[in-house]
């Protein structure tokens, strides 16, 4: 892979964001490509529960929205959504007794309420292509640690027991696309670095 460091040092010596990222991975060549397509990236790896919620970036915040199955994030929600999640209300998942469990939390009276068994479910909100309102950040907890996202959508897949002593498992993704969500969300660097360093972490 690239030093960063190195990467760094170079982009001081005046080296261009390309000429780096060839260094580090010769024989290689820096091509326009289409970074249009999505990418789906791992936020929670075979957990035994994790929770979401919404917090506004200003103004009123525009609910979370929880839809059945795997929705491609090209494509628009035709069913409604299961559940919305308001401000100060939670959606959480647990893996138990090999299948999904998933909860809401009212945000007024702090009751819960389950919702239908489904493998996979789908989370939307106003950072997600189709959704308007006030931009909202959408915070997963896994216990005591806390992730927050504003772009894509979410998707939550149980994984089966292997065992009958193993409970099963919960993976989190979010989809993002590559050009305008992904890389301008990627925080590998400082910002303050010459932008030739910046440009070949992007490479």
């Amino acid at each position: 892979g690239m030093s960063q460091i190195g990467a760094y040092g170079q982009a001081l010596e005046g080296k261009s964001g390309p000429e780096i990222a060839s260094y580090y991975y010769p024989g290689t060549t820096v091509a326009a490509v289409d970074d249009s397509q999505f990418v789906r990236v791992n936020i929670a790896d075979k957990v035994a529960t994790v929770g979401f919620s919404v917090e506004a970036l200003g103004g009123t915040p525009a609910p979370m929205f929880v839809y059945k199955g795997d929705l491609s994030p090209e494509v628009p929600a035709t069913d409604a959504p299961v559940a919305q999640v308001l401000a100060g209300g939670e959606l959480n998942f647990f893996a138990i007794s090999g299948t999904l469990i998933g909860s809401l939390v009212d945000p007024l009276t702090k009751e819960s309420s389950t919702l239908p068994s489904e493998q996979i479910w789908t989370l939307r909100w106003s950072g997600t292509p189709g959704y308007p309102g006030e931009m909202n950040i959408v915070k997963m907890r896994q216990g005591a640690v806390v992730r927050k996202y504003k772009y894509g959508q979410i998707q939550v897949k149980f994984i089966p027991p292997t065992s009958p002593a193993i409970q099963g498992s919960i993976i989190a993704t979010t989809t993002l696309r590559i050009h305008s969500e992904y890389l301008r969300g990627i925080g590998e660097v400082p910002s303050s670095w010459p932008s030739a360093a910046l440009e070949a972490q992007v490479i």
